[in-house]
């Protein structure tokens, strides 16, 4: 029979050269209102040529934080690596570029005691520029939850996992594992080519694999998130580029899941031609809803063809 988790609070991160977000990040922490529980924070500084390591080790003095290093490239190694150090019953996953609510731990803590059967817990996520955005900005708010991880989680059973996004969610320690599942090659690269071109959905396969496993999903709307928005994220190119790899990270999925994984390649790589097709003229000086659609569609069409005949398809 295992030995009983003590009941003890994880707050889980890693970073690849965050020090733009992080110090904003780390203050936040420190306002948090703590919970009945012990808890903790580990970070993973995944292989920063930045001052993350420093910000870091001076964040120690104010806050109960455990680093590790992650040599391997990419947010999935560096969450494996942290799995075996993960304690107590409730795991919080987050990003380095968020500043949650003061009230964000009591109100997960609160949620997992109340609703014993379920497994995985999410909070709503707010985009929160840093600067002066785009001029696609607004044009682009139709994807911001692809884009920025936008999402209005309210109370209650969630019926779609649609809107539990990397940056806000919490599992039961029995369910914890399941990051170690994740292969590498899905989920946010570094490393040459993959920095723009890693297939998206690392997130979506933790879920996944939670509620697989029995982890019943529930929103909790007072563990708010604002997500902190680089004004370069705001360009066009960028917001097109995280198309196309949402694009590549929808088709490795599809794939994955479909025995008739070869019949399932060739009707997605068909379908992504035709819609690969960006609009003949595009004036870039006058940001438009609909013009941004079809560039979306375009571009994402193109991921899709990449995930659809290339993959990776690997783990």
């Amino acid at each position: 029979m295992p030995p009983a988790v003590l009941p003890a609070l994880t707050v889980l991160f890693a970073s690849h050269n965050g020090a733009q977000t992080l110090p904003r990040m780390l203050r936040a922490l420190e306002r948090l209102t703590p919970p009945r529980r012990p808890w903790r924070i580990i970070a993973v500084d995944n292989a920063s040529t930045d001052e993350t390591p420093k910000i870091l080790r001076e964040a120690q003095a104010r806050l109960p934080l455990t680093i590790l290093s992650c040599d391997a490239p990419g947010k999935a190694a560096a969450l494996r690596r942290a799995v075996g150090e993960v304690t107590g019953d409730l795991v919080i996953l987050t990003d380095d570029d968020v500043e949650p609510e003061p009230g964000w731990l009591t109100a997960y803590e609160a949620a997992a005691d109340e609703h014993p059967d379920f497994g995985l817990f999410a909070g709503p996520i707010t985009p929160a520029p840093l600067g002066e955005t785009g001029p696609w900005f607004d044009a682009s708010a139709a994807h911001h939850p692809e884009l920025f991880a936008k999402s209005d989680i309210g109370e209650g059973p969630l019926a779609s996992l649609g809107e539990v996004f990397g940056p806000n969610f919490m599992l039961r320690a029995q369910y914890v594992d399941v990051l170690a599942s994740v292969p590498e090659n899905v989920g946010p690269r570094f490393d040459g080519a993959w920095r723009r071109r890693y297939p998206m959905g690392q997130d979506t396969r933790v879920v996944m694999a939670a509620t697989a496993r029995g982890a019943a999903a529930w929103g909790v709307p007072a563990a708010r998130v604002s997500h902190l928005v680089r004004p370069h994220q705001t360009d066009l190119r960028f917001m097109l580029d995280r198309a196309i790899r949402h694009g590549r990270g929808s088709a490795i999925e599809l794939v994955r899941r479909d025995r008739l994984a070869w019949a399932r390649r060739l009707k997605l790589a068909l379908k992504a031609m035709v819609g690969g097709v960006a609009p003949a003229a595009v004036d870039e000086t006058r940001p438009d809803p609909a013009v941004f659609e079809a560039l979306w569609k375009a571009h994402w069409s193109r991921g899709c063809l990449l995930g659809a005949t290339l993959g990776p398809f690997s783990g």
